[in-house]
């Protein structure tokens, strides 16, 4: 096993096995990760969807600890419906509000997807504050993992589970 010196003492210390291992370590020490905080969408968009997908929304509950974001939800009773984007399909929408504690989105990337001033107005769309985006998922697809990243920060990984009750 060969000991990289790339922080101080640290690594030695930790004995990193690989040069990437002791990086990514002292990124987690010196960059901190994306302050994320994560609740339902209280009121939805004023489109075609709009009953079908307030109802859902009404239905769910949201809870968070740490970066696992659990929603409660009777999925089978949930209502279906395409969604306004006709790419993304059919589906028991449910919609998820998160701040990641910056003053904008912008600058943030959601998996390699760098946030636009689209996602800005969309955000605005259903009273989700600055800092914030819309997650829409469908809810009969189960759990989801996705990570957030920004310049400075440390990559943030949110895990969505879907509790059918």
């Amino acid at each position: 096993m060969r000991y990289y010196s790339c922080f101080w003492w640290k690594c030695f210390w930790w004995r990193c096995s690989t040069q990437q291992s002791c990086r990514t370590w002292v990124k987690k020490l010196i960059e901190p990760e994306l302050n994320v905080v994560t609740t339902k969408i209280a009121t939805v968009a004023n489109d075609v969807n709009k009953v079908k997908s307030q109802a859902n929304q009404d239905a769910i509950t949201v809870e968070q600890s740490g970066n696992t974001v659990t929603v409660h939800a009777d999925v089978d009773a949930l209502n279906s419906f395409a969604s306004t984007n006709p790419g993304q399909g059919t589906g028991k929408w449910i919609g998820l509000a998160i701040n990641t504690g910056e003053s904008s989105i912008i600058g943030v990337k959601y998996g390699n997807y760098a946030f636009t001033q689209d996602d800005v107005d969309e955000a605005a769309s259903v009273g989700v504050g600055a800092g914030s985006f819309v997650l829409w998922l469908k809810a009969e697809d189960g759990n989801k993992s996705f990570t957030l990243s920004k310049e400075g920060k440390s990559d943030t990984t949110i895990t969505v589970e879907i509790i059918d009750e």
